[in-house]
């Protein structure tokens, strides 16, 4: 024992960490003493090299205490000390640790370290989002990090399963890419396909509808003045959707990669898209081959255009995603169209701080300067910034007109 509280006196942090860890370990009250008064100067440190040595002998102790000892420096203000923690959460197999290391997901500097940490945790990681209460607020984890999804795939349970099940029927239409894709690998591991069909029927037909829609919305919106970013919009979205139906088939034609064929048929070349074609025809379940070939066709439906009201209102009823609504709503700007002011107006208490901000920038191009003051006033105190700033320039530039229209 006595060369072991030597090294507790090493000019090596790490040393000095492994030593108090093994005193610890070895159960002597005398050397269980010295260990625990070590480690704790250690993680009370000033010098955060001592902070980032002591979290991995600490995560592999059989002590109590050691997953407070943890979340202290996950918490810590250095990022080093913060990586260093989550890579020994790996070893430390305790619940409370998964909803700490999440919100590192969203740092660029410490997402990898949680996302591997996350995948070690496994099953308490599954655990802890089945049992989430809120469902919008577990959406709400899956959108700001697309690591979630690829985290479940790894664990691959059907905890997991049920996990992506419950945040792609919250989501609907707008369902992003890798929650699909998550979903369809571990359906894919499964013995059998027939238990998960139903559900599977419920996704398919969901994201087949929504890149329909936005592949009328493109047709329909096609010589609307002011519609190149709501272009740009739809057609990356009808991208989106297209991506997410053919994973979802690729589940069942495993006999052929159902990405590669969805990119040949986008080829320059007739005849790549013609082979691609031919193929898709083939493994396309007879149930659903009429819609997805009819998708495929680059041509645009034919369908009457639509004014920037009618289509406001259409967006506002139906769960359009925000930048579709950005798109309608910068076009009616662009546009000026007058009979789109009730829209607009109504989007002015809408939950999002862009949108508020883009139809008080619509409904200065559009409505009477008055009308436009009395609009502003509430939305000097608005939560977000960019909104209080535009309503008081807009207020500014407004008195200052009326004082010139005065003084002429």
């Amino acid at each position: 024992m006595e060369p072991i509280r030597k090294s507790l006196e090493d000019s090596d942090p790490g040393v000095r960490a492994e030593a108090a860890s093994a005193l610890i370990d070895m159960g002597n009250f005398g050397g269980l003493l010295q260990g625990v008064v070590a480690v704790k100067n250690m993680l009370e440190s000033s010098d955060k090299s001592y902070r980032v040595a002591v979290a991995s002998p600490v995560s592999r102790l059989r002590v109590h205490g050691r997953t407070e000892s943890l979340l202290r420096l996950l918490d810590d203000p250095e990022a080093e000390v913060r990586l260093a923690a989550l890579r020994a959460c790996a070893n430390t197999p305790e619940a409370g640790l998964v909803p700490r290391v999440i919100p590192h997901l969203w740092n660029t500097r410490t997402g990898g370290a949680a996302a591997d940490a996350l995948i070690a945790l496994g099953p308490l990681t599954a655990d802890y989002l089945a049992s989430y209460g809120d469902t919008a607020e577990l959406a709400n984890l899956f959108g700001r990090s697309i690591s979630l999804s690829a985290i479940l795939t790894k664990i691959g349970s059907l905890k997991s399963l049920d996990v992506l099940k419950r945040v792609l029927d919250f989501s609907g239409p707008n369902s992003t890419a890798a929650l699909v894709q998550a979903y369809c690998r571990i359906i894919q591991r499964q013995p059998a396909f027939d238990p998960y069909a139903e559900h599977w029927e419920s996704i398919l037909r969901c994201q087949i509808d929504a890149a329909r829609l936005r592949k009328n919305l493109l047709a329909r919106t096609s010589s609307l003045e002011g519609n190149a970013f709501l272009m740009g919009v739809l057609r990356e979205e009808f991208d989106i959707h297209m991506g997410n139906v053919f994973a979802l088939l690729g589940v069942l034609a495993t006999s052929v990669r159902m990405e590669a064929i969805r990119l040949r048929l986008q080829d320059k070349d007739e005849e790549q898209r013609s082979r691609a074609q031919e193929v898709l025809e083939n493994v396309l379940p007879e149930k659903w081959r009429d819609e997805v070939i009819e998708l495929t066709d680059p041509k645009l439906p034919a369908a009457g255009e639509a004014g920037a009201a009618e289509l406001l209102r259409e967006v506002i009823e139906t769960k359009y995603s925000e930048q579709v609504l950005l798109g309608v709503l910068y076009a009616a700007a662009l546009s000026t169209a007058q009979d789109a002011l009730p829209q607009i107006q109504q989007l002015l208490s809408h939950p999002s701080g862009v949108v508020r901000e883009t139809a008080l920038f619509a409904l200065a191009r559009i409505e009477d300067p008055g009308e436009l003051s009395r609009q502003c006033n509430p939305l000097l105190a608005d939560a977000n910034e960019a909104v209080r700033n535009l309503a008081q320039s807009l207020l500014s530039e407004t008195s200052q007109t009326s004082r010139k229209e005065e003084s002429v």
